[in-house]
């Protein structure tokens, strides 16, 4: 049983892996993940057959199995945490609207920022009195900040340029976060907001948490801040990758400190 189970999904992950590096000319971040873990999965199937697990003592074996379930179960924990983030929606009468940035082709948003361009149009249009904040430095392959490509888009659309807000200083979520708020809160005197935040739907738990961490830091004592994740579609055949690689950046990102557990609005 242990094999029939193994070796399928063992094969599936080598060819996941395969695949997403073709598509991707083998440089997407995280991708070793899918070729270790068909590794990890055949050493499994077979591991009873070695020579050197058969010679170890069984309390050892026992130990390493534990290790295994509780990384496994830890993962599905945050994994847990990131399918509940895509389920995320806002409430009607945003004040903000906080799109963050995923890339750029030459000066035009990638698709993927353009799926949350185009759920940004959507609140827009559900929230007539809110303004957008897009938000996205200058990265090294880029001629133009991706908050001055997220701009443009928007008044292509015919959103006016009276409510859109820019934050162009950023490279990752979490200076995304950190660098976006202090802007809202200048714009704005009153002692409450409704902040929706946009991004692909993988990506939403982290960024409430990063936000929950910067808007402790930034509001005042006088100034509440209710933030929503508001999800964007993102491409279905790539979005198990993605899940993983947020996991990742969970870790790394709590680490450092940067977030803050999101408890809700």
């Amino acid at each position: 049983m242990k094999k029939r189970i193994c070796i399928p999904l063992s094969l599936l992950s080598l060819g996941y892996y395969l695949w997403l590096g073709v598509h991707n000319h083998f440089r997407l971040s995280v991708l070793p993940f899918w070729l270790l873990l068909s590794l990890l999965l055949l050493f499994i199937a077979f591991w009873d057959r070695l020579p050197l697990i058969r010679n170890t003592p069984r309390i050892l074996v026992a130990a390493v199995k534990g290790c295994l379930a509780a990384g496994l179960a830890f993962f599905l924990v945050v994994e847990g945490m990131v399918l509940w983030g895509m389920a995320q929606t806002a409430p009607e009468n945003l004040d903000y609207i906080v799109v963050l940035g995923a890339g750029l082709n030459g000066r035009r948003p990638s698709h993927t920022l353009e799926l949350r361009l185009e759920r940004a149009l959507v609140c827009l249009e559900d929230n007539p009195d809110a303004k957008v904040l897009v938000t996205g430095g200058l990265n090294a392959s880029a001629s133009v900040t991706e908050a001055f490509a997220m701009e443009n888009w928007l008044l292509e659309k015919g959103v006016t340029s009276d409510r859109i807000l820019t934050e162009d200083a950023s490279t990752t979520t979490a200076e995304n976060m950190q660098f976006s708020l202090p802007i809202l809160l200048k714009d704005t005197d009153a002692g409450e907001l409704s902040v929706g935040i946009v991004t692909s739907d993988f990506h939403v738990f982290r960024s409430l948490c990063l936000a929950s961490r910067a808007a402790k830091e930034d509001a005042g004592p006088d100034t509440e801040i209710h933030l929503y994740g508001i999800a964007a579609d993102f491409p279905a055949a790539s979005l198990p990758h993605y899940m993983v690689r947020e996991f990742f950046t969970i870790c790394v990102d709590t680490l450092r400190g940067n977030m803050a557990l999101y408890t809700g609005p």
